[in-house]
């Protein structure tokens, strides 16, 4: 059965098999059938019902290789954007309604998973979502990984092994927020109120801060998105509403600000 890589294997003509049974007929035997002669002979007629055969398991085995590489391209697709890396596995705890971090791997902790999950340990259902997560960091994460954090537990292996697997909650941080609009003298568009500047802030905040992000003050506010009355705007953060600082806050993986629209102050200016 020929293959090219254009069409891979390609099943035979009836006559392409008949032909090399004819070739070897007259090779061992000395006779000198032509096509035309071999037809209508005994062998012939004891070679057509092979020919049939050999045709049906050659189309067999045809299919049998494209089905082959259909699964090796959907597999080499999966493989591409595997769950274990650290977007995967965001990916996989976000499908199952979780938010989730890791620690940046360096060759220091090479080995080791640092995951923070969004849960509360004082929740009432902390358990249930606790054991949910340890199912999935066994369903999702490869052998041989130490499981790093302060929630610990089992979940039970296909071999009937419990393992041990952990993570961590988040640090929250009360955040307070002062953003500065400076209105444009060449805009004629109305300025929006403030307590319309803080809605879109939050809104901002909750789109593109996350869980162990840094927190980069200029992403969350910006006059062609969000204010285009203005000239210039300016976002600045504070732990305890004394000192206020506009540079990126470098984060650790389990660190999480909290916003409150009782903490956003905005001056218009």
């Amino acid at each position: 059965m020929p293959f090219s890589k254009e069409n891979n294997y390609t099943p035979e003509t009836f006559d392409d098999v008949m032909t090399r049974l004819r070739e070897g007929v007259n090779a061992k035997f000395g006779t000198s059938y032509t096509q035309t002669s071999f037809v209508g002979t005994g062998w012939y007629k004891f070679f057509y019902p092979l020919v049939q055969q050999i045709l049906e398991t050659e189309n067999l085995f045809a299919q049998t290789y494209a089905k082959l590489q259909d699964y090796i391209r959907q597999s080499n697709e999966k493989i591409a954007q595997p769950k274990t890396p650290r977007e995967g596995l965001i990916e996989v705890f976000k499908q199952n309604g979780y938010t989730a971090s890791l620690k940046p791997q360096t060759v220091s902790n090479g080995g080791t998973l640092y995951l923070c999950v969004d849960l509360n340990p004082n929740d009432a259902d902390f358990n249930s979502h606790a054991q949910k997560v340890w199912d999935l960091l066994k369903t999702y994460t490869v052998a041989g990984l130490y499981y790093n954090g302060t929630h610990r537990g089992t979940s039970r292996l296909s071999n009937g092994q419990d393992f041990t697997f952990a993570f961590d909650t988040p640090t929250r941080t009360p955040i307070y927020l002062k953003l500065q609009v400076q209105l444009s003298q060449n805009s004629t568009i109305v300025a929006d109120k403030e307590s319309v500047i803080k809605e879109k802030l939050l809104a901002n905040l909750d789109q593109f801060y996350h869980l162990g992000n840094n927190f980069e003050p200029a992403r969350y506010f910006t006059v062609s998105r969000d204010a285009p009355y203005a000239a210039a705007v300016a976002l600045s953060y504070s732990t305890d509403d004394e000192t206020y600082s506009t540079a990126v806050y470098q984060a650790e993986y389990t660190d999480l600000f909290v916003f409150d629209v009782s903490r956003i102050s905005v001056e218009i200016v």
